[in-house]
């Protein structure tokens, strides 16, 4: 906690500043619009927080779901999503490199 942190430095003396790096809010977006595309990428956990957010009742379907990392694929096992494609692999490193090879081996 913040508080805290302050008055751990100014009990020992230290110099400090405080900083937001970066935060991550949800955009608010329509169900029907989420629910319009072929795939959904998730890149981080946050980006499931949003779905969930926006859509409450999101029933995954045919939509294809892909993700970017292990913590975030976990994330979409663990709420009990159909992963289409994770990445990175080791020999697609890149999330364009995965895209690509899923959609030349799914749609040909």
């Amino acid at each position: 906690h913040n508080s805290e942190l302050n008055h751990i430095f100014d009990t020992h003396g230290i110099a400090h500043s405080q900083a937001e790096i970066y935060r991550t809010v949800s955009t608010e977006i329509p169900a029907d619009y989420i629910k319009s595309y072929d795939m959904l990428i998730f890149f981080s956990p946050h980006g499931l927080d949003s779905l969930r957010k926006n859509v409450p009742d999101y029933v995954q379907g045919e939509q294809k779901i892909a993700c970017f990392g292990n913590v975030t694929a976990d994330c979409i096992r663990k709420i009990g999503l159909r992963l289409d494609l994770e990445a990175p692999t080791a020999t697609l490193t890149n999330m364009p490199a995965a895209l690509d090879d899923y959609l030349t081996k799914n749609n040909a």
